[in-house]
């Protein structure tokens, strides 16, 4: 039985420590953390999203800001720093955290892909995006852009991978911005995170005074 009871307390608080990614505002340099960064601690979470599995031959210390828009939860914006002339990619997952308590009421409603190549004529880039984290969840749709021009595509997803090809040719900075928003829903303020570990640590209380009373 104290076996037992000493697995489901470990195991709550393990739950705990992997339920989501480290804040991405922990591992930034102000507002911008690096490519490496992110790869290195798995990705990041900024409030309710989850930025994974990040792949891709951006060099190490490419600029990546992740950010919140005027503090809400339901826009993101995740830009993609100065880059030399040659053909980048990257790739990563975008994910409503699956422990937030109000997950069921949140969905990825709208990607849009903007570019900014300082107006250098053949700069451009292109986004595929994939329904539930995975290429086999099926294209949702491909985005190009060319200089200055927006696209977008309106969906309703708990996770998407992104798959995105940057070409420089002309000049020696890019800058892509992808902007991703979610249905606007009331927000629970207890996160699931909690009742873990208030189970966790009521567990190894429990243990601890029983262990105490068969020492007396």
């Amino acid at each position: 039985m104290k076996k037992t009871l000493a697995v489901l307390a470990i195991s709550c608080l393990a739950m705990m420590a992997n339920a989501a990614p480290v804040s991405c505002a922990s591992i930034s340099i102000g507002s911008t953390t690096t490519f490496g960064q992110l790869q290195s601690s798995g990705g990041c979470q900024d409030q309710d999203k989850q930025y994974t599995d990040w792949t891709g031959n951006l060099p190490s210390d490419t600029l990546i800001s992740i950010q919140t828009v005027a503090g809400l939860v339901d826009t993101h914006i995740l830009t993609i720093g100065d880059l030399d002339i040659g053909a980048w990619t990257l790739g990563y997952i975008i994910a409503i955290d699956p422990l937030a308590a109000d997950n069921a009421l949140r969905n990825i409603t709208g990607v849009t892909l903007g570019f900014d190549s300082a107006g250098a004529a053949g700069n451009s880039a292109t986004k595929t995006i994939y329904a539930g984290g995975s290429v086999l969840g099926g294209v949702l749709d491909t985005l190009f852009s060319n200089g200055s021009t927006d696209a977008s595509v309106a969906m309703s997803e708990k996770s998407l991978l992104i798959m995105e090809a940057i070409s420089v040719t002309n000049g020696t900075y890019t800058s892509t911005s992808n902007s991703f928003t979610q249905a606007v829903d009331a927000v629970v303020p207890e996160p699931a995170t909690n009742a873990l570990i208030g189970c966790g640590l009521l567990g190894l209380v429990w243990l601890r005074r029983k262990m105490k009373s068969a020492e007396a």
